[in-house]
């Protein structure tokens, strides 16, 4: 490596320091706002290389939370019913009815909220989304409890996340270098791919097309001839 290629390398490395600082301290803050709810969730991108908000990174939280609040999840189990749809799927965030934080930096996007949800269940709803979606392999789903302490995967007795690329610990891979760069870019790119599926089908359901296909009325497309 250059000399010049390894200050530009440490002056990013300075500079992604330097936001995740600043979000922590938002988060803290956000935390200490929170007062007796059941959970706080923070929701945030993951995205591997220097570039953590490339095109159609901009739908995943918002595609995320339209995800937690479904039917089948009960994740937010909120004293509210939350505003549908949401982010990446119409709405804005202000939208949602109950605490939440939501903004962009060099990092990425990231909504921290508050739910009546017991945290453990949060947590355990959470990790299904991260390993069950695929594109949920891109987005951290952060869970503290009412006292703003984390509830770790460990603590509700799941195994750590594995790799973006194969069934190994994260961890593992991350310390080790197993993945080159093009292998986890052409890994990313088919998940952003797939969130953009998610975020048409979910358009075509409300307002009644199928985004994904013909963009004809879902009534008209199986009409007799």
């Amino acid at each position: 490596m250059s000399r010049e290629a390894a200050v530009d390398l440490a002056q990013v490395r300075r500079v992604l320091l330097a936001a995740r600082d600043a979000r922590q301290a938002r988060l803290d803050s956000f935390l200490s706002r929170a007062g007796d709810s059941g959970c706080v969730v923070a929701v945030s991108t993951v995205i591997p290389g220097p570039d953590k908000r490339p095109a159609g990174a901009e739908r995943l939280v918002g595609a995320g939370m339209a995800m937690l609040q479904l039917p089948w999840s009960g994740a937010l189990a909120l004293d509210q019913e939350p505003s549908l749809p949401v982010g990446a799927t119409g709405a804005p965030f202000t939208a949602f009815s109950f605490p939440h934080d939501h903004g962009e930096d060099i990092l990425g996007e990231f909504l921290f909220f508050a739910a009546a949800t017991e945290p453990r269940r949060m947590k355990e709803l959470c990790v299904v989304f991260e390993s069950d979606v695929p594109w949920g392999r891109l987005l951290d789903l952060d869970v503290y409890d009412a006292g703003g302490r984390p509830v770790t995967r460990r603590a509700v007795g799941l195994p750590e996340r594995t790799c973006l690329v194969c069934d190994e610990p994260a961890r593992d891979c991350m310390r080790l270098g197993r993945h080159g760069e093009a292998e986890l870019w052409t890994r990313v790119e088919a998940l952003l791919l797939a969130v953009a599926v998610f975020g048409n089908e979910a358009a075509g359901e409300r307002d009644g097309t199928d985004r994904h296909g013909t963009g004809e009325p879902r009534c008209n497309r199986h009409r007799p001839g």
